[in-house]
C-alpha cells in the first residue's frame, strides 16, 4: 500500500492510478494507514473530476470505452449511496451505449473495428453495479447482447482473441479479461452483489 501514500497521488492527472488505487483499497476493505495523506473519498473525487463533460472518461476530451468502463468498475461500490457517483456512472453508460455500433462493438482510436477487451470491460462494469449484460436493452444491438458479442471472439484453442482477424490462437491478455468478464457475470447470476474485484468475504 505504500505506493498509494503520496507518490502516485501527486499526479493529479493520473486517472488510472486513482481508479486502480481505489479498487486495490476496496477489494479487501483495507484500512488506510495514518501516514497516508488521503481518504477513499479523495480518490473518488479525483475520478469524478476527470469525467468528460458529456459523460464518460478518456483522453483529451474524447471518451474511451475501456477507460470509462474501468472507471465505472472502480466507482461501483459507491454507486447506490453517492448521488454524484450515480449521476456520473449513468452518464458514462449512456455515452457507451451511443459508442456501440450495430454489431455490438466498441470502436475507438486504438481499435477502429472493436476488440474483445472493450466488450469484456463493459460486461465487468455492468455486473459491478448489478446490471445483467444479457438483459440490458441499452447494450443489446440487433438482438445480440454483450455476452453474445464476447463469445464471437472465442478461439479454436479454447481462449479469446483480441480481434477477429485471427481466431485460431488465443491472446493472453484478451483471454484473461474475457474470463474476468465471465466470472463477473457468474457472480451476478449467483446473487452476489458488487464488483468482481470485491474479495473481502474470502478467507
Amino acid at each position: 500500500m505504500e505506493d498509494l501514500c503520496g507518490r502516485h497521488l501527486e499526479l493529479d492527472t493520473n486517472l488510472f492510478a486513482h481508479m486502480f488505487g481505489l479498487i486495490a483499497l476496496d477489494c479487501g476493505n483495507f484500512k488506510i494507514t495514518a501516514n497516508c495523506n488521503f481518504e477513499r473519498i479523495d480518490l473518488v473525487d479525483k475520478i469524478l473530476e476527470q469525467e468528460i463533460p458529456s459523460g464518460g472518461w478518456g483522453w483529451n476530451g474524447t471518451i474511451d470505452s475501456d477507460t470509462t468502463t474501468m472507471a465505472i468498475a472502480a466507482l461501483s461500490p459507491y454507486y447506490n449511496d453517492d448521488e454524484y457517483v450515480k449521476e456520473s456512472v449513468d452518464k458514462g453508460l449512456a455515452q457507451l451505449s451511443k459508442m456501440q455500433n450495430s454489431d455490438g462493438e466498441f470502436a475507438s482510436t486504438w481499435n477502429p473495428t472493436g476488440s474483445s477487451e472493450s466488450v469484456a470491460q463493459t460486461i465487468i462494469a455492468l455486473c459491478s453495479i448489478g446490471i445483467d449484460p444479457t438483459d440490458c436493452a441499452m447494450f443489446t444491438k440487433n438482438n445480440k447482447n454483450l455476452l453474445d458479442v464476447l463469445l464471437t471472439y472465442r478461439t479454436e484453442d479454447g481462449g479469446f482473441a483480441h480481434s477477429k482477424d485471427d481466431l485460431t490462437t488465443l491472446n493472453g491478455m484478451s483471454t484473461e479479461q474475457a474470463l474476468r468478464a465471465l466470472s463477473s457475470y457468474e457472480k451476478l447470476k449467483s446473487g452476489k452483489e458488487g464488483s468482481i474485484y470485491l474479495m473481502k468475504d474470502f478467507k
